[in-house]
């Protein structure tokens, strides 16, 4: 599984990664911001897409919807988002969303379906 981690913290970043390897054995492909992401996509198909929900929501929802219809295959996660946000992410095409507070194991628990083919 190749995955694109987009965070411009270096320790959330850093976070999300060793989360995907462990979880998934995943390799890894990191991007500070959403632009990096977008010039990353232009030229990789990730698996998925994990998206830290601090980023600013209007370049978190314009990722989504280019990753929406370019990558059909691949999964977009937002993780850490603000309740407020998630309407606004869901809309762009976000396939799951983990809010601010939430147990990280549901996001887990979602990767173990996606695994399993459900």
């Amino acid at each position: 599984m190749l995955a694109l981690v987009v965070a411009d913290d270096l320790l959330h970043r850093d976070s999300l990664r060793a989360m995907l390897i462990a979880l998934a054995g995943a390799d890894t492909i990191d991007a500070v911001d959403c632009d990096n992401a977008r010039g990353i996509l232009a030229t990789t198909q990730p698996d998925l897409v994990l998206i830290d929900g601090s980023l600013p929501l209007d370049e978190m929802v314009c990722l989504i919807d280019e990753v929406s219809h370019q990558q059909p295959r691949g999964q977009c996660v937002v993780m850490r988002v603000e309740p407020p946000h998630r309407a606004a992410l869901e809309s762009a095409g976000a396939d799951f969303i983990v809010l601010e507070g939430e147990p990280a194991e549901r996001f887990f628990d979602q990767m173990a379906q996606w695994f399993a083919g459900e």
